[in-house]
């Protein structure tokens, strides 16, 4: 059974010359309800507050319905930056040992922990093998150098990280 939306509904007075007053888009912000009474659709100019689907962020646009104008968020571009864990685990190999800034749930108290670390330093590992399989419990090992010592990560409790000075929020 699908979930019945409780419109949040966004009121648009059309403000094309000519038309009567009363004209009016409406549109929902949580699902694809549109409604309108305008005798012009193709046309008409909307100017209005959204909310961007993407990151949540209220902006002004002035856009024009519906031939493919659908207002874009001014920080669309950073809309990429949301990734599944999975996905930023590929991105955080594919660093080839670069730096970069992690952003976790530790799993002993809870508390968030930012951490600068890399994949791949081999210098300090004293040798034979580890009593555990970090894999097998979702834990990654990486170097921190303000330390100077091996940390683990559990990987799904990562929030976020900055990759070659681009940051990455994880969806869950």
């Amino acid at each position: 059974m699908s979930e019945v939306c409780e419109h949040k509904i966004d009121w648009i007075d059309c403000d094309k010359k000519g038309h009567e007053e009363g004209c009016f888009f409406a549109s929902c912000r949580n699902c694809e309800y549109e409604s309108y009474d305008c005798e012009d659709q193709e046309t008409m100019k909307l100017t209005t507050e959204y909310r961007c689907h993407n990151c949540g962020k209220m902006f002004e646009a002035a856009a024009y319905y519906p031939a493919d104008a659908t207002p874009r968020c001014p920080d669309e571009e950073q809309h990429d930056n949301r990734v599944s864990t999975e996905a930023l685990l590929e991105k955080i190999k594919k660093s080839m040992g670069r730096f970069f800034t992690i952003v976790f749930t530790k799993r002993s108290t809870g508390e968030k922990r930012t951490m600068t670390c890399r994949l791949g330093v081999k210098k300090h590992l004293k040798g034979g093998a580890r009593a555990y399989d970090p894999e097998s419990m979702n834990l990654m090992i990486v170097w921190e150098p303000r330390s100077a010592m091996y940390k683990s990560i559990p990987t799904d409790a990562i929030v976020e990280a900055k990759i070659a000075g681009k940051v990455y929020q994880v969806v869950k």
